[in-house]
């Protein structure tokens, strides 16, 4: 195939110019396979044969099937406290959040048919009812330029602990997360505290006033204005509630990047709008198939289907 002026003219480590040649046109077209892979299944092959043995280049095996197991142990353990908080500058950004959280617009994240297993614990069962209460904590009192008008508090677990609980274990979890807000910013405070139920993992949601010792509009008081405080926060809030029902505390060395609820709930919308479009893309282009075409991929996702579970009960460990 290479001539011997090629190798001769190669000097010692250096890949020849033919065979260079060859490894990129063999990754063009293992790309190349894996597109249409994704394109035809949704999946790259990797992903449909997940268990394919593959040897490392110094030529020790990988085992991903032993790496698959761990990644799924852990997210099984997984059972952490989550508690965090979004800062309302105006009346308007509280009024659209509390119009969120008592489902009176609009919630592309919730089931409209478990909302009525939603509870509200506050004395304010409306965002009309929310705002009004609001107004009367804070007429008296003279708002800053910066001011932070109210704190929301999205209080829940790791999803595999939480969906794991019993809906009295869920409520007692909430009952006691509340008690520590109330305790934590004064009981005449608490704007709205509701219990989400129709999303996917069960939380609490909980909107506050910070009105210090003082009767001034004081967040920092309360979170401080560095994560410093926060964290302080967040193990005082482990130690006196998440502890008692068997929940841990995230690591504090761990650099992990959180997003704000706004942030969350709007990459949520997004990616539901990416799906439902994709969903419409689908049935549009499986309502041009013939009977004929739709039995033969029927047939063939049954094939491939089978083929991993029998792939997976080969994988699994022998019962003793």
């Amino acid at each position: 195939m290479w001539s011997e002026s090629t190798f001769s003219s190669t000097k010692m480590g250096e890949v020849p110019a033919a065979r260079s040649s060859l490894r990129r046109k063999f990754s063009t077209s293992r790309c190349l396979r894996n597109r249409l892979w994704e394109m035809r299944w949704g999946r790259t092959s990797r992903e449909v044969f997940p268990y394919e043995p593959q040897t490392a280049i110094v030529g020790k095996p990988i085992n991903k099937a032993a790496k698959h197991a761990k990644k799924m142990e852990e997210r099984e353990m997984s059972k952490y406290c989550i508690f965090r908080t979004e800062k309302h500058k105006s009346v308007i950004s509280l009024r659209h959040s509390l119009l969120h959280a008592f489902r009176e617009q609009h919630t592309p994240n919730a089931d409209p048919a478990r909302t009525p297993d939603n509870t509200i614990l506050s004395q304010q069962k409306n965002t009309r009812d929310a705002i009004d209460f609001y107004n009367e904590k804070i007429k008296n009192i003279k708002v800053r330029k910066n001011a932070v008008y109210a704190n929301e508090f999205f209080i829940g677990a790791s999803p595999e602990i939480m969906q794991g609980k019993t809906r009295e274990e869920q409520d007692a979890y909430f009952a006691d997360a509340l008690e520590y807000m109330e305790n934590w910013y004064g009981k005449e405070n608490i704007i709205s505290s509701i219990i989400h139920r129709d999303e996917t993992t069960p939380h609490l949601s909980v909107f506050v006033v910070p009105i210090d010792e003082k009767g001034k509009l004081n967040s920092r008081h309360f979170i401080g204005g560095t994560k410093d405080r926060m964290e302080e926060m967040q193990s005082d809030f482990y130690s006196k509630v998440g502890a008692q029902h068997r929940l841990e505390r995230g690591s504090k060395e761990r650099k992990a990047q959180h997003t704000s609820i706004k942030e969350f709930y709007r990459d949520l919308n997004r990616t539901e709008a990416a799906a439902k479009r994709k969903n419409e893309e689908i049935n549009e282009l499986i309502s041009t198939l013939t009977p004929f075409e739709k039995a033969e991929i029927t047939a063939r996702i049954k094939k491939k289907r089978d083929e991993k579970d029998m792939q997976n009960a080969y994988e699994s460990p022998v019962p003793r």
